[in-house]
């Protein structure tokens, strides 16, 4: 190990998918659900029951049901503590209608970074995730 002493901690958690699951009415109808349990279970897997989660809201109208998965993120974003959703519909897309072009990923990059700043800001108490070390315990 090049840096023994050094140690890594998960400060935040950054989610953008969901095109998939807008193309499948089933899938959009479990989403929210989904995107709840996987919450749960990176906060399990980190040691961190509130570790804060930012949730990249797909864009309207690009699929069937692309309605109803941005509702289940609104619907997480709004129930679930220390989630933020993250709008994307200015973002400039790819020529697959899907992705983002270099200059969306960058920006949002960008948004994503702005916004676990902002909620940063606003903790009334530090922070203090679990802290990693390539020490065993």
């Amino acid at each position: 190990v090049e840096n023994p002493d050094r140690r890594v901690f998960v400060a935040g958690f950054f989610w953008m998918q969901g095109e998939a699951d807008a193309q499948d009415a089933a899938m959009a109808a479990g989403y929210a659900a989904n995107l709840t349990g996987l919450i749960a279970q990176v906060r399990i897997d980190f040691s961190e029951p509130l570790l804060p989660v930012f949730v990249g809201r797909i864009r309207t109208g690009q699929f069937a049901y692309a309605d109803v998965v941005r509702q289940a993120q609104a619907q997480v974003a709004a129930a679930v503590p220390n989630v933020r959703l993250i709008d994307t519909d200015g973002l400039p897309l790819a020529p697959d209608h899907i992705h983002y072009t270099s200059a969306g990923n960058v920006t949002l990059g960008r948004d994503f970074a702005l916004s676990y700043l902002d909620w940063y800001q606003h903790q009334s108490h530090i922070f203090l995730p679990v802290v990693f070390s390539s020490e065993s315990p």
